[in-house]
């Protein structure tokens, strides 16, 4: 089954190869052709909006497929970055409480928890070590007063996966809420959408649509939280609409739909994760044999990301890999190549004469 043919993704450029799928991922055909759908039902007046609405029902039903869960736990939002906010706010934060989080942990989460200081509410970052932040001091970092621990399944500065069950197992007979950050897991690795009170994905990488959030709730207390917004799509709802104050971003779901639909021919989760955990192997090989290295991998550590942290100047390594028509993504100080399911021997072919 995988790799899958590069056939698949119209816009993948010839003789490219590939490795910047956690930064975006190019379209399957199947989700440029559900845009060409779209369009046609944006010109359908009444009728184009009721299919429009019927299509988000589906991807519902899709994406809670890929969770774990019921289509009622799943609602479709602006982005990640919005998902976040969104339930940070639903909680009835006190002065004296306070989050936690991974210090190396992405900025939305950061940046949305730091707005709470002005109501005396604190924000814990555990730091890591050696680049690894162990769930033991996730846990170990909560107290009597802490509301919410958001943390990413796989970090999106390091690569590491975490174990989010048993984060959750600790954390939840003491009503603290864990919410998951699946950007960087859903449709890469299985993400269980009910080992976590809530759980928030973009799309636009390893799930191979656009740049919209998704929200899903997995557990009684994530289903008991309420949003402070409101708007006249969530007006009485008590279901997912209850986080969607407006009209579901439709092009985006549209686009979903299609990415998911094509997606559920491809097999098993699992087959597809134990598939991009091998290519990121050889990657992590190549790279550290070429000098340059990387987050560590052992301990269950892994995931289909392989991040570069050192061995001279990394931007500079980057640079040269786009010259070689390799597609990297480097920030926050260190160089991120992703395995994907179209990520082929002449890729990693590709990758070893760059690094020689």
């Amino acid at each position: 089954m995988f790799p899958i043919a590069k056939s698949h993704f119209p816009a993948l450029e010839d003789d490219v190869a590939h490795f910047a799928a956690g930064g975006q991922t190019p379209l399957p055909a199947a989700a440029m052709t559900a845009i060409n759908d779209f369009a046609r039902r944006k010109g359908a007046g009444q009728a184009g909006y009721n299919a429009h609405q019927a299509l988000v029902n589906e991807t519902r039903q899709r994406t809670a497929r890929i969770l774990g869960v019921s289509a009622d736990d799943i609602a479709f939002l602006g982005s990640a970055s919005d998902a976040i906010s969104r339930v940070i706010q639903a909680i009835d934060w006190r002065a004296g409480d306070n989050a936690v989080m991974p210090a190396l942990d992405y900025a939305s989460g950061r940046a949305a928890l730091q707005q709470l200081a002005p109501l005396g509410v604190s924000l814990r970052q555990v730091e890591a070590a050696g680049w690894i932040c162990d769930e033991a001091d996730l846990i170990a970092a909560c107290d009597a007063r802490t509301r919410l621990v958001y943390v990413s399944q796989i970090n999106p500065r390091t690569g590491q996966a975490m174990d989010i069950a048993r984060i959750h197992a600790a954390l939840s007979p003491r009503g603290i809420i864990v919410l998951n950050d699946a950007t960087h897991a859903l449709c890469a690795q299985s993400v269980d959408g009910t080992a976590a009170d809530i759980t928030v994905s973009s799309c636009y990488k390893f799930v191979m649509a656009s740049f919209m959030g998704v929200l899903c709730t997995g557990t009684p207390n994530g289903r008991a939280l309420m949003p402070k917004g409101a708007g006249w799509h969530a007006m009485g709802e008590t279901g997912p609409k209850r986080w969607e104050y407006g009209n579901v971003p439709h092009l985006d779901v549209a686009i979903l739909h299609g990415s998911l639909g094509w997606q559920e021919g491809l097999g098993d989760m699992a087959a597809r994760g134990d598939y991009l955990l091998a290519v990121a192997d050889q990657i992590g090989a190549l790279v550290t044999g070429a000098g340059y290295p990387i987050v560590p991998r052992d301990g269950g550590r892994a995931s289909q990301n392989i991040c570069v942290i050192g061995g001279g100047d990394i931007a500079a390594l980057g640079a040269h890999l786009e010259t070689q028509r390799i597609r990297i993504w480097y920030d926050l100080g260190r160089l991120r190549l992703s395995a994907q399911i179209f990520n082929d021997a002449a890729d990693l072919d590709r990758l070893a004469c760059a690094l020689a």
